[in-house]
């Protein structure tokens, strides 16, 4: 359950919020920032740019807009230079959601589990509720899982505050909606060992014993995109036949995963509001999210019966 938590908290803070921290130092008066990923930020998106000495500190930053992404997805332009100095060992840019609806707040941080007390909202908590066993074929079960993710608002300046909450739901939704998502740990992580086309069947890896943890499934995955495909057969030295063409340019280094657990039909079933209390008045939606694993038991067949 821990490990499905930390997938759906990354999933939150990679693709909601789309907190990135910088890879080089922003200086104050400079109009360019490079996080170490681009792909999830847009032309014409809110953003915030800060730095935070510690996890309990406040953070402090600034609003700008994204007038121009590079084509090589390595920098972004904003609308204005920067008015403070951002090191990039402290420093994070992160997506303004419901900015558009007069929220100039942003997102502090995702917890797992339901810390008491928050110290800032808006924060969003990913919590465990249940696990339920079911047999699957006569060697696997059927795990289910649900968990709650909360959102919660201050109650205060109710109107934004309410539809900032609504737009970190739909956001938060969205991304969920995928039938096998997401990657959960354990995995097995190498990269490419050489450039791959969009039409290659064949891929070589770095790590020639990559194969020794099964075929089956693995994604390529670049700064800018990520494509599934199927290892059908090893052919020695690292070099692996794909079930399809790899569909997309890769290059040497770019990584190639193999999930180790299979999660499916995992969705966000059921979101409910409701006004609470915890310090402070607060505006809460709580999502259900449900996913499915199907696990190997292999006890029935090591367990001797007469010995």
């Amino acid at each position: 359950m821990l490990e499905i938590q930390r997938a759906i908290k990354r999933v939150i803070e990679r693709f909601i919020v789309n907190l990135i921290p910088l890879s080089e130092t922003a200086a104050a008066g400079s109009t360019i920032i490079k996080p170490q990923y681009i792909r999830r930020f847009e032309e014409g998106e809110v953003i915030v740019v800060y730095s935070k000495d510690s996890p309990s500190a406040h953070p402090k930053g600034e609003v700008h807009v994204i007038s121009d992404i590079d084509q090589d997805n390595t920098k972004i332009t904003l609308d204005s230079p920067l008015i403070g100095n951002y090191p990039s060992s402290i420093s994070f840019v992160e997506k303004m959601i419901g900015f558009e609806d007069g929220s100039e707040t942003f997102l502090d941080a995702v917890y797992i589990g339901e810390p008491d007390p928050i110290l800032r909202y808006p924060a969003i908590t990913v919590s465990g509720e249940s696990r339920n066993s079911d047999w699957l074929t006569l060697e696997s079960t059927e795990e289910k899982y649900t968990l709650k993710i909360s959102v919660y608002v201050l109650a205060a300046d109710y109107e934004s505050q309410y539809e900032l909450m609504q737009a970190y739901v739909k956001a938060i939704e969205n991304s969920l909606f995928r039938s096998f998502y997401p990657l959960v740990e354990p995995y097995d992580i190498t990269t490419l060992a050489d450039d791959v086309d969009a039409d290659d069947y064949y891929i070589r890896v770095a790590n020639p014993e990559f194969y020794r943890t099964g075929l089956g499934w693995i994604f390529l995955e670049s700064h800018n995109d990520l494509r599934h495909n199927y290892t059908c057969e090893h052919l020695g030295s690292g070099v692996l036949r794909m079930s399809h063409k790899v569909g997309k340019d890769f290059s040497a280094g770019d990584k190639v995963i193999r999930p180790r657990r299979h999660i499916f039909n995992s969705l966000p079933r059921t979101t409910q509001y409701d006004t609470i209390k915890k310090g402070s008045m607060l505006k809460a939606a709580t999502i259900t999210y449900e996913c499915t694993e199907e696990v190997k038991r292999y006890t029935p067949f090591l367990d001797p019966l007469t010995f």
